[in-house]
């Protein structure tokens, strides 16, 4: 049987930078017999390289800007996109989602399958809640998920 984990990134405390470990909450909600597969990563960077130890299908998501509607969610994989992020190289944690695929992969050859799910944000301020806009989309995105990995 194919090993999956399904990691969700981002800040709950950032709008709708928290949409990642969103999901993650309600797909454990949902499939609590499952939640070894499922994983918040919150903020953290390359530190969350030992969970991908012998998985095989790696399943991401968190918010991203792709220029489009807020509240979009869209499928793509590392292949489909370059980085723009500029990284100031001043903590152990930083680092760009694309970086730490590319590492995991040069890691553990086994990791064969990277989806990546993106939810174009509305706003991400601190201190404010999770926009109605991005509130909606949850289930959808949870669907978006399920049908990926079952």
């Amino acid at each position: 049987m194919l090993k999956i984990k399904v990691i969700g990134f981002g800040n709950p405390l950032a709008e709708d930078e928290g949409i990642g470990p969103l999901i993650i909450e309600k797909l454990i909600e949902k499939y609590p017999h499952k939640k070894e597969m499922f994983v918040d990563c919150g903020t953290t960077g390359f530190s969350l390289l030992h969970m991908l130890e012998e998985v095989e299908k790696l399943v991401v998501v968190d918010c991203a800007y792709m220029n489009k509607k807020p509240g979009t969610i869209f499928r793509f994989t590392p292949e489909d996109v370059v980085s723009v992020k500029q990284l100031a190289h001043c903590s152990l944690h930083e680092g760009d989602l694309l970086s730490l695929i590319e590492i995991a992969k040069n890691t553990y050859p086994e990791l064969q399958q990277v989806v990546i799910f993106g939810i174009q944000p509305e706003g991400m301020a601190f201190g404010k809640p999770m926009s109605e806009t991005v509130l909606r989309k949850v289930e959808t995105c949870i669907d978006a998920v399920i049908k990926e990995i079952m």
